[in-house]
């Protein structure tokens, strides 16, 4: 049975919801994780094209952010274990999204990248942050790469926050 039926994500290679309630309280920025009484109020979902990343509000269907660029970006998306960042790749480039803002927080150039993957979620009560996950990058023609995103999250914060989608680290 079909409860929603959104034109979203149209020409999508890819779908992914989040495992985290996001909620909006200025058009595309997300704060906080308790959201209201719905159970679709804050739920995300992500989809994805070559060249196009867009996340959309489960309950109404609205694109709350999209990132778009003249090259390729997104073979494959994945929600950091918080919903905090996005990671995808393409052939050559990894590149970490931060979720409320849609910059570039790291890119990061790999040869023949074939599959990415965030650290596991901690098992413990404490909330993990950002700083805690690693982001895993595997490749054709180079070994496994572990990326500390609190290295390249003091990186980000120490550039003013730009977007690092040029950059390459």
């Amino acid at each position: 049975e079909v409860v929603n039926e959104w034109k979203i994500g149209y020409n999508a290679r890819g779908v992914l919801f989040s495992r985290h309630r996001q909620c909006s309280s200025n058009g595309s920025k997300m704060e906080g994780r308790e959201c209201g009484e719905s159970e679709k109020e804050g739920m995300r979902v992500l989809t994805h094209n070559d060249k196009c990343i867009s996340m959309w509000n489960v309950a109404n269907g609205e694109c709350v952010m999209k990132i778009e660029k003249e090259e390729r970006i997104a073979y494959k998306c994945i929600f950091s274990p918080n919903g905090d960042m996005i990671a995808s790749f393409s052939k050559f480039d990894c590149y970490v999204w931060d979720v409320q803002t849609g910059k570039c927080i790291s890119h990061i150039r790999v040869e023949s990248a074939t599959d990415i993957a965030f650290s596991p979620p901690s098992t413990s009560h404490i909330p993990i942050s950002s700083s805690d996950i690693t982001l895993a990058i595997a490749s054709d023609n180079e070994p496994i790469r572990l990326c500390s995103m609190c290295t390249r999250l003091e990186k980000w914060r120490r550039a003013g926050e730009t977007d690092m989608f040029q950059s390459y680290l």
